[in-house]
Parts: C-alpha cells; sequence; structure tokens
C-alpha cells in the first residue's frame, strides 16, 4: 500500500476524463526511463522535458490529440529516473509500438547514449503489453456495458495512480519539479468521481 499525492491524481484524472469526454478511444501508453550508470547527476529536467516535446511535437505535427503526465523518483540509485504516461486518441493511434520506439530512439539522442537498450522501460498494462485501448460505449448501450466500461477506465486509472506515490519523490534538488503534465485547452478542477484507488489506499497533498 502506498500513500498518494492528490496534486498528482487530481492531473491524472483530469486528463483521463478530458480523452474520453471527447474521443470514442483513449490509447494509454505506459513507459518509464533511466538514465545510465555513472552519469553524471541531472540537477534539472531537462533531458525528460526534451523527450516530452520530441513526442508531443509529433502528435501536433499529425493533428493527433495526446496528453502526457510524468514523474521524478529517486531511491537508492545516484540518479533519477521518470514515469511516464500517454493518453492519445486511440481513433487515430491504434498501438503504442510506434510512440515507445521514437521515445527509445530519442532519448538515446538526448543523452547521447548509442546503447539505449535497458534506459526505456516498457510497463506492463495489458497482458505484457506497455498500452491499453479504452474504448467508450455508445449512449445507446446497455447498462451491463457501461458499467464494464467503468470498471476498465477504474483498472486503467488505479494503473497510472502509481505514478502519484508519495514514496521516493523526495530527493529532487530545491526549486526542481517532481511531476509534469502536458496544458489542457481549459483545465478547470473536477471533483474526485473515480473511486479513491485500492482499499486502504491513503492520499497526501
Amino acid at each position: 500500500m502506498y500513500e498518494y499525492r492528490t496534486d498528482i491524481l487530481a492531473k491524472i484524472q483530469e486528463r483521463l476524463i478530458h480523452m474520453i469526454q471527447h474521443h470514442s478511444k483513449v490509447l494509454v501508453v505506459r513507459f518509464d526511463v533511466r538514465f545510465p550508470e555513472n552519469a553524471p547527476l541531472p540537477q534539472r529536467n531537462d533531458a525528460i522535458s526534451a523527450l516530452m516535446k520530441h513526442l508531443k511535437d509529433w502528435f501536433s505535427l499529425n493533428s493527433i490529440e495526446a496528453h502526457y503526465l510524468w514523474v521524478r523518483e529517486q531511491n537508492l540509485s545516484e540518479t533519477p529516473h521518470y514515469h511516464v504516461a500517454f493518453l492519445i486518441n486511440g481513433n487515430r493511434c491504434q498501438t503504442g509500438t510506434g510512440l515507445l520506439q521514437s521515445a527509445s530512439q530519442a532519448w538515446s539522442v538526448i543523452l547521447n547514449y548509442p546503447w539505449p537498450q535497458g534506459l526505456v522501460h516498457y510497463c506492463d498494462l495489458d497482458g505484457g503489453r506497455a498500452w491499453i485501448m479504452l474504448c467508450r460505449p455508445s449512449a445507446q448501450s446497455k447498462g451491463a456495458e457501461q458499467a464494464a466500461f467503468g470498471f476498465q477506465v477504474q483498472a486503467v486509472f488505479e494503473r497510472l495512480a502509481y505514478l502519484a506515490k508519495t514514496y521516493s519523490k523526495d530527493l529532487a534538488p530545491y526549486r526542481v519539479r517532481d511531476f509534469g503534465t502536458s496544458l489542457l485547452r481549459v483545465e478547470t478542477p473536477v471533483p474526485m468521481v473515480i473511486p479513491t484507488l485500492y482499499p486502504g489506499a491513503q492520499t497526501a497533498v
């Protein structure tokens, strides 16, 4: 059981609800990025910011709406690592393969490190794949279909909530952010309508 940060949970929920409301299909992709061994300790988040810009620019160039959230964590290693989630218009992008390959190639270039193997980890969201597709039922669908979709959304939210855990988020240098997100056109507070995580989970501001 973890303790969770409500500010990060809210950002996850805002983007998840926004994408579900605006697209009948939402592709959710998860991956982690790390620095190579013996790399200099990064004092800022320039590398992850460059990676997010590279990936977001590709979606923007192809007129595909996509939103992301990353968190910076550091525990026993000498360098931090980042957990990343992307939410993409699933009507325009069917799998996460292209995004993951692009992330690996771009991370290698950004770090000027020719061997990216092991630096980008593909997380398991669905049967060993690092992505899952949320397909919203039509307004005419029956109650059972709506309920099944609600359970699926809840399961995805719980997976993404891992990014909001407080554990290992207290080693960032002074005034260095420990998470970042894409911007929503209209970002207004929304009630925490998705049930609260796992039984016994705690939240922290």
